[in-house]
């Protein structure tokens, strides 16, 4: 038993001094850091610009920033700030007048040197992802004076699934011609980058292909130069200004292959008539349209035109007292319902009696103009023998 006893005293010696630890330490047992550096920059898109002041907000507690621009700087100095590990979402939300936000960049920036380059590209997402991985944001805006120029940027949109390959040309107010292509079944076209005066700015026409109609134009704010068509809103012309939009062609393709709709009615601008009835022949077949006493306006149900959808169309009034006056054709993205020729805006009828409509799909409205115009009988003067 003698020899525990030495082992006993030789462990009791190495503890006192210090040899033997009981409970070593790891390196990475440090925990983790609960905050990381962000550096925001403004970035200049031209150096031709008065500078100004920049501001917004950060989240996840980080509050407002500001950024002063120097006039004719490429970009500010950076603004250093703590943010949380967290997803932070940063927001610029003001601007002098005549800038626009044309997007963010977000770099990330383990070792603290990462600049505002000019490679980097620029857009709409503005969310720092979460960890402790610092970060650099560059926002970068644009200056357009009164007199300068601005981009327009066009596009075509459709909600027809299944089309052909077509190019739509678009003629400005400018004088420029665009040629914007929508590829085959896609609902969306590629955007065209155009440089524009600050002026207002309208649309002069519009050529589509074969079997295409444009049902409207929309206008979309677009300052960051990332906005994408919307239907439904408002149409040009652009207004004067630096700020930029979107200009989207809406169009709906109609395929040869499908039969044609045709709505006929007429219109009469007399007031107290006995009413009347009107003949119209379609493809050889007649049809009536019977117009009741005072009223302003009949139609007839939908006429089915079969492929490739040409016809001829004549009309005339059956009934005494009645005139054709002319017509109006109006294509599918003039067509108003449910009450389609009186809704019409009130243009001049085209004279005739007679309408030829070209191969196609695309429906039509034709609207017969009539007037009551019934004969009076005039009774000459007698003269009569002096007294």
């Amino acid at each position: 038993m003698g020899w525990c006893r030495v082992v006993v005293l030789l462990l009791a010696v190495l503890c006192l001094e210090g040899i033997v630890s009981v409970a070593p330490r790891h390196a990475d047992s440090a925990p983790a850091p609960e905050t990381r550096q962000l550096k925001v920059v403004k970035v200049a898109a031209s150096p031709d610009h008065p500078g100004g002041t920049f501001g917004g907000s950060i989240g996840s507690g980080v509050g407002s920033f500001s950024l002063q621009l120097a006039p004719g700087a490429s970009r500010s100095n950076p603004l250093v700030k703590t943010m949380p590990t967290v997803t932070v979402g940063i927001a610029e939300s003001t601007w002098p007048a005549g800038w626009s936000n044309q997007g963010y960049a977000l770099v990330p920036d383990p070792s603290g040197v990462a600049v505002c380059g000019d490679g980097l590209s620029y857009g709409a997402a503005n969310i720092i992802p979460a960890g402790s991985t610092p970060y650099l944001v560059c926002i970068k805006n644009g200056y357009a004076s009164s007199t300068g120029s601005r981009i327009l940027r066009l596009g075509v949109t459709t909600l027809t699934p299944i089309h052909p390959v077509a190019d739509f040309g678009v003629t400005l107010s400018t004088g420029q011609q665009i040629t914007v292509r929508l590829q085959k079944d896609q609902s969306s076209s590629s955007v065209i980058e155009v440089l524009v005066p600050a002026s207002s700015v309208g649309v002069a026409n519009i050529s589509t292909p074969v079997n295409w109609w444009v049902t409207r134009q929309s206008l979309v704010d677009d300052p960051t130069g990332q906005a994408t068509c919307l239907r439904g809103t408002k149409g040009p012309p652009v207004p004067a200004g630096p700020d930029r939009y979107l200009l989207c062609v809406e169009a709906v393709y109609y395929s040869p292959d499908l039969p044609r709709g045709l709505i006929v009615g007429v219109i009469t601008s007399s007031v107290g008539h006995p009413g009347g009835t009107f003949e119209v022949e379609v493809l050889g077949s007649l049809r009536t349209i019977s117009l009741t006493p005072g009223s302003a306006t009949r139609v007839l149900p939908v006429v089915t035109i079969p492929p490739p959808g040409s016809a001829s169309i004549s009309f005339r009034a059956t009934s005494p007292g009645w005139h054709i006056i002319g017509y109006g054709l109006w294509g599918p993205g003039g067509i108003p319902l449910p009450d389609p020729c009186a809704a019409l805006p009130p243009v001049s009828p085209s004279p005739g009696n007679k309408v030829v409509l070209g191969e196609g799909s695309s429906p039509f409205l034709l609207c017969i103009h009539v007037a009551y115009l019934p004969k009076r009988v005039i009774v000459p003067a007698v003269a009569r023998a002096g007294p």
